[in-house]
Formats: structure tokens, C-alpha cells, sequence
């Protein structure tokens, strides 16, 4: 089931227009009512842009202000990380949920 997964998150990501690319990490403050806390994106060989990702932080977190990280305020907060191709497909707001309760990711 597991090689399914990565095959359809793969298959997901090409129909996206989601190009590969070299690893990259992406870091988001996130700061709310709530919570303050850094979103630590690491896309793996999947990367859909930094503007991409800044917007899917935002959607996962409503009400929230989503910023650049920055180390000389953010440093000590919290870190969610989102890893891979996994991530990056749960990050998609209709697609991801509905392959998450499908069980393939």
C-alpha cells in the first residue's frame, strides 16, 4: 500500500504542475490568538515554491498571520514540521484531506 501512496502523491504532483527539484526548507511564522509557532516546510525532491507553500500555511491556519521566518524573533517557537512529497500533497486543500482519509497518506 505504501509504494501505491508515493506513486499516486507522485502522479498528484505531476498533474499539479509541481516540477522536481533540489531539496529546500521553507520556514513560516505563524502567529494567532492561539498559538505562535514556525511551520518548517522540508519538500524532499518535490518543490512547489516557497509562495506555494507560504499560502497552504495559511489556509491550514486560519485567522493566523503567516510571515517569514525570522531567526531574531521566531527562534524559540514551536516547529511543525511538513515533510516531502507526503506534505506537500496533504498541503493541497481539497486533494490533500480526501486522499488523507482515504488512507494513502
Amino acid at each position: 500500500m505504501k509504494a501505491y501512496s508515493i506513486s499516486a502523491a507522485a502522479a498528484l504532483a505531476a498533474a499539479l504542475g509541481v516540477s522536481p527539484a533540489y531539496a529546500t526548507d521553507y520556514r513560516f511564522a505563524v502567529k494567532s490568538p492561539k498559538e505562535n509557532k514556525v511551520v518548517l516546510w522540508s519538500t524532499g525532491s518535490i518543490d512547489p515554491g516557497q509562495e506555494y507553500l507560504r499560502a497552504v500555511t495559511g489556509t491550514n491556519n486560519p485567522g493566523a498571520s503567516v510571515s517569514d521566518y525570522n531567526p531574531g524573533t521566531d527562534a524559540n517557537l514551536r516547529v511543525e514540521k511538513m515533510e516531502g512529497v507526503p506534505a506537500v500533497i496533504q498541503g493541497v486543500p481539497v486533494v490533500g484531506p480526501i486522499l488523507k482519509a482515504l488512507g494513502l497518506f
